[in-house]
């Protein structure tokens, strides 16, 4: 009994055994794979000061209708066995934002995370691929280092301090904190690849630090920590000032198993003047450049003998943060296309493109101290012509953008600034003595470290140019960590830069980006809810509902297309806040003229013939009408805002306010006997038509004169200016009307996007006539058409961050097939479609894991849809939701599907 007992025992255990094995191994594979781990929206960012970071991934597979059902998480202390965080087995399909629930982090510290997932079929994924990220320093408590800098007004001084390292080093941070630009050099060699450091922001307010791995600049022994700074911003940000150096904070934390070290910047250090000096004063206008002195030897920091000691100065009072946005790197070389002689010595280089960033220039020496002067302009009439110092032919387009070389008795030279930067595609060189060749120069572009988005292409070159015009403008404009209105005359984030956040999104990777810029206008907010024209705003520009109530947009933005729930409460406040400031400006609920006469109260800013160089100006009508619009905008966006945060009652309130001040324009402003608002122009019949302003009946009469003016009279031309571009260009591919978006899009005489092609542009002009800049941020716009537009890649209302997509391609009859590509925060979505003359259509589609698709297609009732080769009725994959109208509705969840719509 007792053997057959065992023997029972022992079959039974083994059965057991054997099911936990397959049970186990069954677990393990699962189709679904772990394609990219983020951490605060970055992957494996260092020296981090958020103590609650937020975890996302994407996912992978070929199958389809794959989603996730849970979610483990693992972080650990970088080298040890010290777990800080096992979530456990989560149940959830979230992927994304996922905030960090573990053991306090500890400042300065290295620490690694891995996750995995179960999916809709209970598998279990392998795990992530080991990621890693270290935290920074936290507060004004974590730094012992002093603030210092050059006891002279030096515009680009270097500093100095030598240390010694006794054993390799297992973590190297260094922290630099600076109020001005800089770069970080250890034993002669510079750290990272970033440029123009750190990112700006209003040093009255908050400044920024930047955290560099220094492990594989070390050496044993004697070793030299060298900061080359420069004024940047600091020369405007800080006008109460006297001391216009730069000034700085650096600390560096050195240890091994056996020992650790702290340096940090105090009266020890040592500091001498560089070979640049600046040009201009960092001033509307007047940017500047820099006098690069070759006389003075910098390819050895130890060769300029002439030290001084630092001078320590007190703690500014501007908070200071980890900067969470990308550097600006150096991201193209841009060749030379032309030299031309212009007159004796003077010769002007031409790139062929506008571009923002560096020229560089091996220059051959004639004799020491010659001066050679680069003069820069993104525009050039190119007739025939005297020249004046400084300038040739460069019209309004030449705003001081200048260096200048100091020629040294070597033979030669590099010319290349590093501290200020240029907007250009022209350069002129005074005082060159020999005909330079197009192999000794180059032009390096700068911009923000960004990760591209999205792609797209079409058989209509027309619009692939257009397309690449607002997406390069946009690699133009992106510089410092927020969207300036032009890289050279002004360099300020303006508000309405908003414009552009559909083009910039779907196109680059841009969460921390805008999140950065979104808390520059929340720290620029005043006491009594105004927010500036500007961000960071280091000096008042003109403006007006339109440009403050970017610090209500962005927010929201940030969390409709990339999930930071946490940005949007902590946000909230400021939101209300500036909205109620406009309540103080209004009058029976109207907001009125406030503010500067000619500046304070902008609404549609430069449409065409109403311009900077024109006297017709926009109406205080029109003005008055654009911008309750915009208020109404406002009004919806909280109400979202609200409804999202679990605030019912201030949903409520906002929702009631949208709809008395939809009644009180259309009362106010309405003009019944010929169905439009204001003056009738583009502007003033689709903004009322998107903020719903317009009562029930008169909605298509307004459409229909929105469609006239379109068409007959403006000539099938856009005739808005800015923001009113971008809320028509929403309203007519909300209502898939996409035709007349085209129609505008493909004019090749002024105005229009086609007008610049035409002209040679290869980036977004001031105005449509192209006065003044010739790269601006005004008409960016149209680049997020051809996303939600034409590709129609959207999601559904109450989405957030793509999970629930709506592919609502607008076909036209004369482009014949389409591709684009959009990754999203939960993966890579496809929408490509051809179609023939009879209006047979293919459309393949690609939607991620852990998400669905509610689909749109164009169907007529002679027509019959395949998918895959299959009829969608029996076709398992595809939910039918309804027929109407020439519209079929499906829904899919992720995976891969080919469409067909074929002529019965």
């Amino acid at each position: 009994m007792k053997i057959i007992n065992v023997v029972k025992v022992f079959i039974i255990g083994s059965i057991l055994t054997l099911v936990s094995i397959s049970s186990s191994y069954s677990q393990q594979i699962s189709t679904i794979s772990i394609d990219e781990t983020l951490l605060n929206n970055e992957i494996n960012p260092i020296g981090i000061d958020d103590v609650q970071p937020n975890f996302s991934w994407k996912l992978k597979s070929a199958a389809r209708k794959k989603y996730q059902k849970a979610y483990q998480i693992v972080v650990w202390v970088e080298n040890t066995t010290d777990t800080c965080w096992n979530s456990g087995k989560v149940r959830s399909d979230n992927t994304i934002q996922i905030k960090y629930a573990g053991k306090p982090l500890k400042t300065v510290h290295n620490y690694n995370w891995k996750v995995r997932i179960w999916d809709n079929d209970g598998k279990r994924s392998s795990w992530s691929k080991e990621s890693h990220f270290s935290m920074g320093l936290f507060s004004e408590s974590d730094w012992k280092a002093k603030w210092i800098s050059s006891p002279d007004s030096f515009y680009s001084p270097v500093f100095e301090k030598k240390f010694n390292v006794d054993k390799v080093a297992d973590f190297a941070n260094v922290f630099v904190n600076c109020q001005g630009y800089f770069e970080l050099y250890i034993n002669g060699k510079k750290v990272g690849k970033d440029v123009l450091s750190p990112a700006v922001s209003d040093f009255q307010s908050e400044n920024y630090y930047i955290t560099y791995d220094i492990r594989d600049y070390l050496k044993i022994g004697e070793n030299t920590i060298n900061l080359w700074t420069g004024r940047g911003w600091y020369s405007k940000g800080l006008p109460s000032v006297t001391h216009h150096s730069p000034v700085f904070r650096l600390q560096a934390h050195l240890s091994s198993k056996q020992s650790s070290t702290v340096i940090v910047s105090d009266t020890t250090w040592t500091t001498s003047n560089s070979n640049i000096s600046q040009i201009g004063k960092w001033r509307w206008n007047n940017m500047g450049g820099e006098i690069i002195d070759y006389r003075i030897i910098m390819t050895d920091f130890n060769s300029n003998k002439t030290q001084k000691n630092v001078i320590q100065i007190a703690n500014p009072k501007a908070i200071t943060k980890s900067q969470i946005c990308r550097p600006n790197v150096i991201s193209d070389t841009i060749l030379v296309k032309n030299i031309s002689q212009i007159d004796e010595d003077v010769w002007l280089v031409d790139f062929g493109k506008n571009f923002t960033g560096w020229m560089k220039m091996e220059i051959k020496n004639k004799k020491e101290g010659d001066t050679i002067d680069f003069i820069y302009s993104d525009f050039c009439n190119k007739k025939p012509g005297k020249i004046s110092k400084y300038k040739w032919d460069f019209g309004n387009n030449y705003i001081n953008q200048r260096d200048a070389y100091i020629s040294s008795k070597a033979e030669s030279g590099t010319f290349c600034p590093k501290f200020n930067f240029h907007a250009f595609r022209y350069v002129i060189i005074q005082g060159l003595k020999y005909e330079p060749k197009v192999q000794d120069i180059k032009g390096y572009m700068i911009e923000s470290n960004l990760t591209e988005a999205g792609k797209f292409s079409s058989s209509d070159e027309d619009l692939n140019a257009i397309y690449e015009l607002n997406r390069f403008t946009f690699r133009c404009l992106d510089i410092g960590g927020y969207y300036v209105d032009c890289p050279h005359r002004e360099r300020l984030g303006y508000g309405d830069g908003q414009v552009a956040v559909e083009t910039g999104i779907y196109s680059f990777d841009l969460a921390n980006f805008y999140k950065k810029w979104s808390l520059n206008w929340k720290a620029a907010q005043k006491d009594d809810g105004e927010i500036p024209n500007t961000a960071p705003s280091p000096y008042g520009a003109g403006g007006g509902p339109g440009w403050g109530g970017t610090g209500v947009v962005l927010p929201w933005k940030i969390y409709k297309y990339y999930g930071d729930i946490k940005l949007l409460s902590d946000s909230y406040t400021s939101m209300v806040h500036y909205v109620d400031f406009l309540e103080t400006k209004s009058k029976d609920g109207i907001l009125i003229h406030y503010g500067d006469e000619k500046w304070g109260f902008i609404g549609d800013w430069v449409p065409p013939g109403k311009g900077m160089d024109s006297n017709d100006k926009v109406g205080k009508f029109e003005k008055e009408v654009f911008n309750n619009c915009y208020k109404i905008y406002l009004y919806n966006i909280l109400a979202e805002c609200a409804n999202v945060l679990g605030k019912p009652n201030d949903s409520k309130k906002y929702k009631r306010q949208s709809e008395m001040l939809q009644n009180k324009i259309h009362e106010t402003y309405y003009n019944k006997e010929k169905g439009i608002y204001a003056n009738g122009e583009q502007a003033y019949l689709s903004f009322p038509l998107l903020m719903n302003v317009p009562v029930k009946d008169e909605i298509d009469r307004v459409m229909a004169n929105l469609e006239n003016t379109i068409k007959i009279t403006d000539n099938g031309h856009l005739n808005t200016g800015m923001l009113g571009t971008y809320f028509m260009l929403q309203y007519l591919t909300n209502i898939g009307r996409s035709d007349l978006v085209y129609l505008m899009m493909k004019q090749k005489t002024y105005p229009g996007w086609g007008y610049m092609i035409s002209q040679g542009a290869n980036t977004a002009w001031e105005q449509w006539n192209g006065y003044w800049s010739n790269i601006h941020s005004c008409f960016t716009s149209g680049g997020g058409w051809f996303y939600t537009g034409l590709a129609g890649i959207r999601q559904t209302e109450k989405s957030v961050a793509f999970k629930h997509l709506l592919i609502v391609p607008q076909l036209t009859d004369i482009i014949n097939e389409q591709k684009t590509e959009f990754n999203s925060p939960y993966g890579k979505v496809v929408v490509s479609w051809n179609h023939d003359a009879d209006k047979n259509l293919q459309m393949e589609i690609e939607i991620p894991v852990n998400t669905n698709a509610a689909i749109i297609l164009p169907v007529l009732d002679n027509q019959i849809v395949f998918e895959s080769g299959k009829k969608i009725r029996v076709n398992d994959d595809v939910k039918i939701l309804s027929k109407e109208s020439g519209k079929l509705r499906l829904l899919v969840e992720s995976g891969k599907y080919v469409f067909e719509i074929r002529n019965n």
